[in-house]
């Protein structure tokens, strides 16, 4: 609950839960036998579609469902650069939570 406003709203969370399968759908399909978004080559596609993934699992983000989702975040994640960015943001999590 964000600042006592009540209990959530349902029905927002059922639209929001649709929209994000409908969306996640689209992007396991168009990631099946790529390594990145748009073929064999990382683009900022990539980084654009990748970056809300860092809150996926506070969001908690029904992710089970999307192999090639998780695969492709993983490695994604897996890059230096990304690793060195996130770690120099506020979603680097403190090392007795990691």
């Amino acid at each position: 609950m964000v600042l006592k406003a009540g209990d959530p709203d349902q029905a927002a969370l059922a639209k929001g839960a649709e929209l994000f399968h409908r969306s996640a759908a689209v992007l396991n399909g168009q990631l099946k036998g790529k390594a990145w978004v748009t073929g064999d080559k990382l683009t900022v596609a990539d980084f654009s579609l990748g970056a809300p993934l860092n809150y996926a699992e506070m969001a908690h983000l029904p992710l089970e469902p999307y192999g090639e989702i998780r695969r492709w975040f993983a490695a994604l994640a897996a890059l230096p650069a990304w690793q060195k960015t996130r770690a120099a943001t506020t979603l680097a999590r403190p090392a007795a939570a990691a």
